[in-house]
């Protein structure tokens, strides 16, 4: 193990490098219209937190194979390597307790990319496909868009306890209707930072199997479980319906390397999921996305150790900042997973438009609003706390401050 301590607090300028996250200026607000609706203010210190990629360096495991491959100046068509496969079947089985084949993996060029083939491959235009709502945009519009139809699951929000949970009797009525045939399982859950559990994988496994429908399984969060048990790959539940997309890009901050696999055990899913790969000209990898992610799952580990450990006292922070400064007023939803928090909003009593106005233009903290990720998605905001715990500190003291102006809360003595 390596011991020396990662500088999670360094401030890195992310400014005028392409950046989608900081480089607003770089392109037309148009770009942004799935998940911020209205036109981004030119405010030159408004704070980005929205969407999720981190502010933080990549491992040096990383950058340093980067590197050394850079040393060869010729770029051209690659080949997986065994290495490759072995740190993948490694990662699995160390991380996940999963023994998976090589002859089950499959690469794409991005998790979206390789949700596309799924549904190209196992569905029809007509079919129905579940998704749990609030989610993460882009699913629902890929569905539209490859002429499938989205059959909503409401998660359930218990604000008893501060955390989702899943209406099992809607979606097994929505199973059973005979033009479904998917379900998008999103675990661990973005936007509301639930890890399913054993006991709810083992239900939805039960249900899908009985009413024949595929379980396609996005894993992209898999490696930021942060509370209880391990994440639990769908795959190892339900080896005989279930396709399951990883991507090492969200686990090390690579979202700028597209790179994403596809486990699946059933070997007539695999040979057709394989087929339809081949069908839309997915014929070789991306030579820096196969060099990190091998190089991030062979020697990134202490990174995420240590990555994992302080944006959790970053949530700790928010939460507690929302409970004692704010009153209450926001409150952070208990969560299981990803460095992204649901902070609920409800109790201002604004519309999504008001809500929106606020950070973005009294705050200048640029938050992804909750509505954008559909129905139960009103009256809620994300925001990324995985950077330097200085800029977190900076957008929550933003957003007490305005709160203050508002008259919403008292001025500490």
């Amino acid at each position: 193990m390596n011991d020396n301590k990662i500088d999670f607090d360094q401030v890195i300028d992310r400014n005028n490098s392409r950046s989608y996250k900081w480089d607003r200026h770089m392109y037309d607000s148009q770009v942004l219209k799935n998940v911020m609706p209205h036109d981004i203010p030119d405010h030159p210190d408004l704070l980005p937190m929205w969407t999720a990629d981190m502010d933080f360096a990549a491992p040096q495991c990383v950058t340093d194979a980067l590197k050394k491959r850079l040393e060869h100046p010729i770029l051209g068509y690659p080949l997986q390597s065994e290495s490759l496969y072995d740190a993948i079947i490694s990662w699995q089985k160390s991380q996940y307790d999963w023994q998976i084949q090589k002859s089950q993996l499959s690469f794409c060029n991005g998790s979206i990319a390789a949700m596309c083939c799924a549904i190209q491959t196992f569905t029809r235009p007509g079919d129905k496909i579940i998704v749990q709502v609030p989610i993460y945009p882009p699913i629902p519009g890929l569905i539209v868009r490859n002429g499938r139809r989205v059959v909503e699951n409401e998660l359930v929000y218990r604000e008893d306890i501060g955390r989702y949970e899943i209406d099992f009797v809607d979606l097994e009525g929505k199973l059973s209707k005979p033009m479904t045939k998917m379900i998008i399982l999103v675990n661990p859950h973005n936007p509301v930072g639930r890890a399913w559990n054993r006991d709810e994988l083992e239900k939805i496994s039960r249900l899908c199997l009985r009413h024949h429908v595929i379980l396609l399984c996005d894993d992209v969060w898999s490696d930021h479980v942060i509370v209880g048990e391990h994440h639990i790959p769908m795959g190892k539940i339900c080896p005989e319906n279930s396709i399951s997309i990883f991507s090492a890009t969200k686990s090390f901050n690579l979202a700028g390397i597209s790179a994403a696999y596809v486990v699946i055990p059933n070997d007539r899913m695999n040979a057709d999921y394989k087929e339809e790969l081949l069908n839309e000209g997915v014929f070789f990898g991306n030579t820096f996305a196969e060099i990190a992610l091998e190089a991030a799952y062979k020697g990134g580990r202490e990174w995420m150790r240590q990555l994992k450990s302080y944006y959790l006292q970053n949530i700790v922070y928010v939460s507690q900042f929302c409970q004692t400064r704010l009153n209450g007023i926001l409150k952070a939803i208990n969560t299981e997973a990803t460095y992204v928090l649901w902070i609920d909003c409800k109790k201002l009593n604004w519309t999504s438009k008001e809500t929106e106005d606020f950070f973005l233009n009294e705050a200048k903290v640029w938050l992804s609003p909750g509505h954008v990720y559909g129905n139960g998605g009103e009256g809620f905001v994300r925001i990324n706390v995985a950077c330097p715990k200085s800029r977190v500190e900076d957008a929550m003291e933003r957003i007490a401050a305005c709160m203050m102006k508002r008259g919403l809360l008292t001025p500490p003595e």
